[in-house]
Formats: structure tokens, C-alpha cells, sequence
């Protein structure tokens, strides 16, 4: 795997981390799909990826399913 450079901020609306500001760190892949580092205040709390189907899956990390997807919508709503 190989980190970008294109780090970015989101705001979360939903689930436990309500009002948060998460650090994403994308991180490209050997398959095209990309992973996202999810830090708060600077400390890794979990990894998502996008599934084929559109959904989003925690690839390590310990949030509850609407947590993850609300990272998921906020990362969709920054990406192109």
C-alpha cells in the first residue's frame, strides 16, 4: 500500500462520533480501491473501505455499524 498525499478533513453529523472531526488519510491500494485511515485528535481509530456494493466495511477498528456509516456518507460527500 502506498500513502497519498491528499489528506483531508470531515465533520460527522451522525452516530456516537456526532460532531467529530475525523483526519482522513486515503491510502491506495494494489486492487484500485482505495482505504481510508480514520484518525481523532491525531490517533488512529479505525480503516473503511468501500465495498463493491457501495457500503462501507471497518477494516480494523472497533465503531459501531452507524458510526462507520456515517464516516462513510461524510467521505462520500468529499469525494469527486
Amino acid at each position: 500500500m502506498e500513502k497519498s498525499a491528499d489528506h483531508f478533513t470531515i465533520t460527522l453529523e451522525e452516530g456516537t462520533l456526532q460532531g467529530e472531526q475525523l483526519l482522513i488519510e486515503p491510502v491506495q491500494t494494489t486492487d484500485g480501491v482505495p482505504i481510508y485511515n480514520c484518525l481523532l485528535e491525531d490517533k488512529p481509530i479505525t480503516q473503511l473501505r468501500q465495498s463493491l456494493d457501495g457500503g462501507w466495511i471497518q477494516v480494523w477498528g472497533a465503531l459501531d455499524k452507524e458510526s462507520v456509516q456515517a464516516i462513510g456518507v461524510a467521505l462520500e460527500r468529499h469525494l469527486p
